[in-house]
């Protein structure tokens, strides 16, 4: 929750940065680039969602689980891909407007399933842990690897993909064993 609350500081530095200059370039090429690299990330962390559904074809918990993580992927793909539209289209009337909807997007997806986002959180972190637990040697330890839907789940929303990956990965199996686990889940679901 740390590295977010940097990370929304230099997203916001970025950002600001992109205003300025698309007074010379009279688009925003950072907000381009950030939305961009947004809407393609979240596109392949639908499409590897309707996979690991489609892995487990019997089971409704996780076509349950699989349906809340896809439709806040949706609404992000959505949201992120109107901001791209309004900050390629040079008119400054347009980027409020994109403003406006992307924040009543954004309100609407946490007033209508914010609870049930959080739920999800906590039943995918539960059951992640458990399966990460019995799939260690010995004592159950958490391991490393996808050992189940709900761990192959929860290593797919956090997974880095496009620009962010030169940053690294996350520590999936490290936020599978605390406790508070499932806030850091619920947050990236609801990041839009």
């Amino acid at each position: 929750m740390t590295h977010r609350a940097f990370k929304k500081v230099d997203g916001a530095a970025f950002s600001t940065a992109g205003d300025l200059a698309s007074q010379v370039t009279q688009v925003d090429v950072s907000s381009i680039l950030l939305h961009g690299n947004a809407t393609g990330s979240t596109a392949a962390h639908i499409k590897m969602l309707r996979g690991i559904a489609m892995k487990y074809p019997c089971s409704s918990t996780v076509r349950k689980w699989v349906d809340t993580c896809m439709v806040s992927k949706s609404a992000k793909a959505c949201i992120r891909g109107t901001k791209l539209v309004g900050a390629a289209i040079p008119i400054g009337a347009l980027g409020m407007a994109k403003n406006v909807i992307a924040n009543l997007g954004r309100a609407g997806v946490r007033m209508n399933y914010g609870t049930v986002v959080n739920k999800v959180s906590m039943e995918l972190h539960w059951r992640a842990n458990v399966e990460m637990r019995l799939s260690g040697v010995g004592g159950g330890k958490i391991t490393t690897m996808v050992n189940g839907p709900a761990s192959a789940i929860m290593f797919e929303i956090f997974r880095r993909r496009g620009a962010t990956r030169f940053f690294g990965q996350y520590d999936v199996a490290n936020i599978i064993s605390e406790s508070g686990g499932w806030f850091a889940l619920r947050d990236k679901l609801l990041l839009m």
